[in-house]
């Protein structure tokens, strides 16, 4: 499964997709990061990637609550 995130969402809120196991993939078209409130993908054993635009995967590496998790960044379109 995955989710695609508009350009304009600036927070993910708490617990938004706490225990879904089922994402694999979440597509972010803010060149911005956005903040990560408590929890946003707690449970999300099978998140693997963040899709990206490609001006922006440096500056989502390195964002406050993302760069903590094993995620891979791709410029999205890329795969």
């Amino acid at each position: 499964m995955s989710v695609d995130l508009s350009a304009s969402l600036g927070t993910i809120g708490n617990n938004a997709f706490q225990g879904c196991a089922a994402l694999e993939s979440v597509i972010s078209r803010n060149p911005v990061p956005p903040s990560l409130a408590l929890n946003a993908f707690t449970g999300c054993t099978s998140l693997t990637e963040i899709k990206v635009p490609a001006a922006s995967v440096i500056a989502y590496q390195g964002a406050a609550g993302i760069r903590a998790n094993p995620w891979t960044f791709y410029q999205a379109g890329d795969r």
